[in-house]
């Protein structure tokens, strides 16, 4: 019978080995997973900049982990970093 103590035990390990894997090969592994769970993926999203703020589709995101975001006009911009609205 499983206790709290041994799902917290489980879990953690199982916490310790995708961190250890992040912590090695970066956001790449994840990137197809973390896109099958992703909310709000192709619905348009505020992205506020230091220079400014856009509005587009969030298409998803880089394997490095940066943003998509698909503007008025079609192009694709990638944002590495910015305070993101949903919504």
């Amino acid at each position: 019978q499983e206790t709290s103590e041994t799902v917290l035990v489980a879990f953690l390990a199982n916490l310790k080995e995708v961190l250890l894997e992040f912590d090695q090969d970066g956001f790449a592994p994840f990137h197809e997973e973390w896109l099958d769970h992703a909310m709000n993926l192709h619905k348009t999203i505020t992205v506020r900049l230091p220079s400014g703020t856009l509005d587009g589709v969030f298409e998803g995101l880089e394997v490095d982990g940066a943003l998509r975001l698909r503007l008025a006009n079609g192009d694709i911009k990638v944002i590495h970093s910015g305070e993101v609205f949903f919504g």
